[in-house]
């Protein structure tokens, strides 16, 4: 993670960034604090789906030596091309999205972040005013390895609920998505 910044609020040059390009990205706005109890809990998940998958006889190698974003990886490469190749974490049913994805697996400190200090200080100076809403659409969705170059990205959706909105609904409506991954980290 990037050094700690004494405020998360974003900066006049980040705010003016995002309103020319669309994005920004926030170095140092969250602590490891923030995150540690997040990381925690889905180390546990991923933990349970290999014992699970082990007593199942699905793999034969549990990959308990790898750190969870690693782990889930190469849970999912041993299960073959099938099941990695469907491995859809948005869909709302399924083993999958039981163990991850916020809906379902409804983990606590997931939830806590959402409306942690410094979250709260970031989206508030980007979007201009103290009051806050979360919607109840929030996920967590691992980003994972393509098996080779012209197989599709596991765990994507071909489209997305931003792409759709009620005629009601104003057409510029903010989206912040979070990426945790290291710097230099890439997804397929």
């Amino acid at each position: 993670m990037a050094a700690p910044r004494a405020s998360a609020a974003l900066t006049a040059a980040e705010l003016a960034q995002y309103r020319e390009l669309g994005f920004v990205v926030v170095r140092g706005a969250l602590l490891e604090s923030d995150l540690a109890p997040i990381d925690a809990a889905y180390e546990r998940q991923v933990a349970a789906v290999a014992e699970r998958l082990l007593a199942e006889g699905r793999i034969a190698d549990g990959h308990a030596s790898l750190p969870h974003d690693r782990r889930l990886a190469a849970l999912i490469e041993e299960l073959g091309p099938d099941e990695y190749d469907g491995f859809q974490i948005h869909e709302l049913s399924g083993e999958w999205p039981a163990a991850f994805d916020i809906y379902q697996a409804r983990l606590r400190p997931t939830f806590d972040f959402m409306f942690s200090e410094r979250l709260g200080d970031a989206v508030a100076s980007l979007l201009g005013t103290e009051e806050l809403t979360v919607h109840p659409s929030q996920h967590v969705r691992p980003y994972l390895p393509r098996r080779d170059p012209g197989a599709p990205q596991p765990n994507q959706a071909a489209w997305h609920q931003y792409a759709a909105r009620p005629a009601s609904t104003p057409s510029v409506l903010p989206s912040i998505t979070l990426s945790t991954a290291p710097p230099g980290a890439r997804s397929g």
